[in-house]
């Protein structure tokens, strides 16, 4: 079975009705509560995310800011490795 959203799946792997390649950091909840067991696997896999964003806005020198400033909190977080599940 494919699923779209990682809510449902992490629901049905917790219910044992099967397994699924997730981000660490969409089972923190259900690792806390040991309803679910994370194995790492080598090599270690990385994806990219990316901030979306409605193009028009980007007009908006305020929002182009958030942006900018989104952008460095969550470099500066992963390259501390304080982000939430971040292997760096």
């Amino acid at each position: 079975m494919e699923i779209d959203t990682s809510t449902h799946l992490v629901k049905l792997i917790a219910a044992g009705e099967g397994f699924g390649l997730l981000a660490k950091c969409a089972v923190t909840d259900e690792l806390a509560q040991k309803t679910v067991r994370a194995i790492p696997l080598e090599p270690s896999l990385s994806r990219q995310v990316s901030l979306g964003i409605r193009r028009i806005k980007m007009q908006n020198p305020v929002v182009a800011r958030v942006v900018e400033e989104m952008q460095h909190i969550s470099s500066d977080l992963i390259h501390a490795g304080t982000w939430p599940t971040s292997d760096t």
